[in-house]
This record gives structure tokens, sequence and C-alpha cells, in this order.
């Protein structure tokens, strides 16, 4: 079994009825796991289904890192529709290249291209929470971000009176070159999640329940022995 088939079992055996694949300022780790999946289900049409969306952690200029979250639908390029319009130059899964957009920028390129835009671990190093005060706040205003990700529930109404839904994901694995999932540094699928309540699983239904927050979103962390 290859090491992203290895991944997504992971999250199947959690329950997990959705992913996002953020590769950082890279879109190729989304057609590996897409591969990964169709192949799984070709040894067992029973097994449970997974939806997998495309999407990218991209670096602005200044360092700050937001995700891009695309539709099921979508094919892997619009994320790289979005890197070439940012000016990318960010190393596949390093932290050592940027885009040339700044962190508004790059919201905008992404709801543009119709995607939703998360503040990436917003509490952490590289988050937006340590953007200055006053384009933190034009950024909130410009309500082209829609949610972020906190991963300090102490930061959760910072959060909210910028107006972001809070939200908590699995800090990988991201994948490098063609080997499959990175193993150090990451969170057990399942682990620390989002649970939505949805209609359908794709960019619609994530909106609908973005929208309202305390009926259909709720941020969690589970302990596996």
């Amino acid at each position: 079994m290859s090491l992203f088939a290895e991944w997504i079992t992971g999250y199947l055996a959690a329950g997990v009825d959705g992913i996002v694949v953020t590769d950082r300022n890279s879109y190729t780790g989304i057609d590996s796991a897409r591969k990964a999946l169709a192949e799984l289900h070709r040894h067992d049409p029973e097994m449970a289904p997974l939806v997998i969306f495309p999407g990218a952690e991209i670096t602005a200029r200044t360092g700050t890192r937001v995700l891009a979250i695309f539709d099921p639908e979508r094919q892997s390029e619009i994320v790289r529709d979005v890197l070439a319009s940012c000016g990318c130059t960010g190393t596949r899964a390093l932290a050592d290249g940027s885009t040339r957009k700044s962190v508004a920028g790059v919201a905008s390129v992404i709801a543009a291209l119709g995607g939703l835009c998360v503040a990436a671990h917003a509490d952490r190093t590289g988050g937006v929470f340590d953007m200055e005060t006053r384009e933190l706040l034009a950024l909130a205003e410009a309500k082209s971000v829609v949610a972020a990700e906190i991963v300090d529930d102490r930061h959760l109404g910072r959060a909210e009176r910028l107006g972001w839904v809070p939200v908590l994901g699995s800090a990988a694995p991201a994948s490098i070159g063609e080997g499959g999932p990175r193993a150090l540094e990451t969170r057990a699928p399942g682990t620390h999640l989002t649970l939505v309540k949805a209609e359908t699983l794709d960019l619609a239904g994530l909106r609908d329940a973005l929208a309202d927050p305390a009926g259909s979103v709720r941020r969690t962390r589970r302990t596996y022995r």
C-alpha cells in the first residue's frame, strides 16, 4: 500500500467524511491523493466514500499563510491557477518562499476563482494574528477570509470578533515530492478536525455551514488509544 493510501485509510478508519489537501505552495499532492483513493475503492468497492477538496496552504509575501479550498469537482489545476495568479515562488512543502501578493491580495485571488479562504493556524507563527493591527482589521473588513484555524481555544474570541468562524484541522501530513505524506510533526488522522453539518459535502455545503456556525460548525479533538 502506498503512503498516500495509508494516509487516506487512516482518515477513513477515524470516520472522517471529507479532507482538504493543502500542501504548502503546491497543488501536486491533490491528484496523488485522489489516485490513491480511487485505487482503494477499486480494491474494496464497499469501502466508505471520502470527499477530497483540492486546496493549498499559500504563503503571502509577508510570510503569513492562508488556506485555499475549492469544490471537490474542481481539478487540481485550479490551485495551480491561484498560485500562478499570486506569483508564487514558494518551494513545495517548505517555508522558504512566498507569493508576490499581500495576505489580502492572496485572499482576493482565491475568492475571485470561486474558492474559500481560511486563515491557516491564525494564532501560531506565520498566522494572521501576527499581522499589524490596522492591516489585520482591513483584512477582516474585506470579507475575503471566511474562517480561521484556531489551535489554542483562548484565541477563539479574537477570531469571532474579526468575523471569522473558528475551525480546527490536522497540521499535516503534507506530501513531499513523489514519496508520499510526511510522517514527521503530524497529528494522527481524525484527532483534530471540524465537524460540519451540511446538506451536501461540497463547497456550497461548506459555505452554508459557515453562514450558520452556531448550529453547523464545531471544532473537536479526539483521543485514540
